[in-house]
């Protein structure tokens, strides 16, 4: 059981973001890009559902998602982002910071794959990366990885009402 390390990321209205203000209840992690067409919905709709599942077991849980595309993902991007989809800002926050931050709480902190932007087709980019949710429990250990369709979901609902 890996435990994250603290980090602190910038929050979608400018304020810094500490991974302490996490402690005590378990939240899901999960990773994006706001002008992403392809995995990114499907994440933040099991997000999302995991959210909604745990106010229907009352389970206190919160979320954050951390883009993988800093040179777009501005906060102001992301405070669009979140108003457009109906984000909950209370307790799911949208985390963006510079491209070696990010790195070091990806990749060396959440131990997740961040690939690099890749055009696809003239106009349209991809950026790799992890896209199953982190289920972190109260202490901040990573608990497990989990598909975000219906059945991933249902198995995070179940592995946070062990913790």
């Amino acid at each position: 059981m890996a435990t994250i390390p603290v980090f602190s990321l910038t929050a979608t209205d400018g304020s810094t973001f500490k991974s302490d203000a996490l402690v005590g209840e378990p939240y899901v992690a999960s990773f994006f890009f706001t002008s992403c067409q392809t995995i990114c919905p499907v994440v933040m709709n099991g997000v999302r559902g995991v959210l909604n599942q745990a106010d229907a077991s009352g389970i206190a849980m919160r979320a954050i998602s951390i883009t993988v595309d800093p040179d777009n993902d501005t906060p102001e991007r992301l405070a669009s982002y979140q108003e457009k989809e109906k984000i909950d800002k209370r307790r799911w926050a949208l985390l963006t910071a510079d491209k070696p931050t990010l790195e070091k709480v990806v990749v060396k902190g959440f131990m997740a794959y961040m690939g690099t932007r890749e055009e696809t087709e003239p106009g349209l980019f991809d950026i790799g990366h992890e896209a199953r949710l982190m289920l972190i429990d109260p202490l901040g250990r990573l608990r497990g990885l989990f598909e975000a369709d219906e059945a991933g979901q249902a198995a995070l609902i179940a592995a946070a009402k062990r913790l």
